[in-house]
């Protein structure tokens, strides 16, 4: 999602800034944050943003949005990939560690495994177990699914292989894969690290254990966060049950109409409805304007394709005499791109003699531009 625009936002973030123009999301949330939170009551706040460049960004809002001559006492403001590793506690380790700390364990159960063939699919197996622990996945079951796939496949074999066989390895190696898994993860606490699926869980456990036992968690404000995994989903869910939560989307109100088909805005429209949050959380619809042209104040139709030659395709079809008659002998045809126009021109009609092309232009196509990219 955009960090750098948000049309009609304004309204949707403070009541003051109802009659104030557009402007861009991290200058409005931070306006909003300076005048929610006088004095020292911002620094216990905490700001969740979706990547480290929007840290630096919202930091630099918040002090343009401070008046001049006034202290800031800073919230504080983190990544969500970084905030998740600070709540459990562990350091992310580089994955080369991680995959020498994996082939020791495999080395113990299989002496035969060799080293050369265990990097080839030695971060993919990472990977996947990140993934496990990042959507709160319960292990065994999955482990026991996998067990049971490759059971059904010893089915389709004719004879039992030998002992010593490749065979008999590969299916040994799937039924040891939850033996792995937990071996892995229990070095790895011991030494206090994980990979970022292990960080993200065990932050979701720490989370749920301090509120049980009945501590207060800081304010949470959750800024223009998108698509989450499960147990970013689990932590914000607890944090607004226990009201130390607000979030606020970053998209256009377009995509967050309750009964819109646009399947982009779908996981926004579904935390919105899931965390039955309130209607500051969203952007305020844009108003209406006329779709014209400033100079020669002609209507003009705006339509949108998957691909040029579905554009050429339509075009052609407009440019029938049929369609000619009701559109006027000098309609123009603009086309977004270069490569666009290329398929236009190659389906005009021989009678249309007058074709007015215009694109936009590209910067990468420029020749200073391709000259300093074959410089450096």
């Amino acid at each position: 999602m955009s960090y750098t625009t948000s049309p009609a936002l304004a309204a949707s973030l403070s009541p003051a800034a109802a009659e104030a123009a557009p402007v861009a999301f991290l200058t409005q949330a931070a306006r909003d944050l300076v005048a929610r939170y006088p004095g020292s009551e911002l620094s216990d706040v905490v700001v969740v943003v979706p990547t480290r460049r929007a840290v630096v960004y919202l930091k630099n809002e918040l002090a343009l949005a401070t008046e001049v001559g006034t202290a800031l006492w800073s919230p504080r403001i983190a990544a969500m990939e970084d905030y998740m590793v600070e709540l459990a506690g562990v350091q992310v380790e580089e994955p080369i560690a991680l995959q020498l700390m994996l082939f020791d364990i495999l080395r113990d159960i299989d002496k035969k495994l060799d080293f050369d063939q265990f990097v080839g699919w030695s971060g993919l197996l990472l990977q996947d177990f990140s993934n496990l622990d990042q959507n709160l996945a319960y292990p065994a079951k999955v482990f026991d699914y996998l067990t049971e796939a490759k059971a059904l496949e010893r089915w389709a074999l004719e004879q039992m292989p030998a002992p010593a066989s490749t065979t008999v390895a590969y299916f040994r190696f799937w039924d040891d894969l939850e033996k792995v898994y937990w071996r892995l993860r229990k070095r790895m606490e011991q030494q206090g690290v994980a990979y970022p699926g292990l960080a993200y869980r065990l932050a979701v456990e720490h989370v749920q254990n301090m509120l049980n036992n009945g501590q207060k968690a800081p304010q949470h404000i959750f800024l223009g966060l998108g698509s989450l995994s499960k147990a970013e989903e689990k932590l914000i869910r607890l944090l607004l049950k226990q009201g130390r939560a607000e979030v606020r989307f970053d998209g256009d109100a377009f995509y967050l109409e309750q009964d819109s088909p646009n399947r982009a805005g779908q996981h926004l429209r579904r935390y919105r409805t899931k965390w039955d949050l309130p209607p500051r959380a969203s952007p305020a619809p844009p108003a209406p304007y006329p779709i014209c042209c400033a100079r020669c104040h002609a209507k003009s139709s705006l339509w949108a394709s998957p691909m040029p030659a579905c554009r050429a395709k339509w075009r052609a079809s407009c440019w029938r005499p049929r369609a000619c008659k009701t559109r006027g002998p000098k309609s123009p045809s603009c086309c977004p791109t270069r490569p666009c126009c290329c398929p236009c021109c190659t389906v005009c009609p021989r009678g249309r003699t007058r074709v007015q092309r215009d694109h936009g232009f590209e910067l990468p196509e420029h020749a200073p531009v391709q000259l300093g990219g074959s410089a450096v």
